[in-house]
């Protein structure tokens, strides 16, 4: 009897022995498949000359020699009929592998791509394991409080220090207007006593409009 701490090996060496026959390289055969019925192509194309020249010997022979003229060309017949046949044969073997060989690399592209599915998704559970819809909405909830903080912040920071909230424009255009009229004020040239008019003669020295003559 086994002992139970040989059983892991006997389990490895059955896995091992299930496993995937190793997938056989077709291009070898398939090349000497193809070079075979390329030289049976020649071998019957040689043949058919052979034949086109007997049938033209065949214009101008003998009885006899026509009779001997056509037993050869019956010989070449029935071998390229032979190497016909086998030239079919090589080419149907031929495509058959070559059928196989597609097939078998399909399976092998889909079980890549198969592969490549699964691991795609493992690493995506992988990725969003941390990150579920609640926890999203709940990373936008924050993010838009602390921009709506940040706003605040700018416009507290924003406020002036220097100027008075209660001193509104009008004042400040009143008081303008005070220092212009102060200023315009003292710009004015004082006039000599000596070319003043005395009030007592601005009645005499200025004519009234009724004593104008008409």
């Amino acid at each position: 009897s086994r002992d139970l701490a040989d059983m892991p090996t006997i389990f490895r060496r059955s896995q091992a022995s299930a496993a995937a026959p190793a997938i056989p390289d077709f291009s070898a055969t398939t090349s000497t498949l193809d070079q075979r019925a390329t030289d049976l192509g020649a071998r019957i194309e040689r043949m058919e000359a052979d034949v086109r020249r007997l049938k033209a010997e065949m214009a101008t022979a003998t009885p006899a020699k026509k009779q001997m003229l056509t037993q050869r060309a019956l010989m070449i017949l029935r071998q390229k009929k032979t190497l016909e046949q086998q030239y079919e044969t090589i080419t149907n073997q031929s495509f058959t592998l070559g059928q196989v060989a597609f097939q078998i690399e399909q399976v092998q592209a889909n079980v890549q791509t198969v592969a490549a599915m699964q691991q795609a998704t493992e690493a995506l559970r992988a990725a969003s394991r941390d990150f579920t819809p609640d926890h999203i909405a709940q990373i936008q909830e924050e993010m838009a409080d602390a921009l709506l903080d940040q706003q605040e912040i700018s416009e507290i920071l924003s406020q002036s220090f220097t100027v008075d909230s209660s001193v509104d424009d009008a004042s400040l255009e009143a008081e303008w207007n005070r220092l212009v009229g102060e200023s315009t004020e003292s710009a004015l040239p004082a006039i000599p006593a000596s070319t003043a008019t005395p009030s007592y003669l601005q009645a005499a020295v200025e004519p009234s409009p009724q004593a104008m003559p008409m």
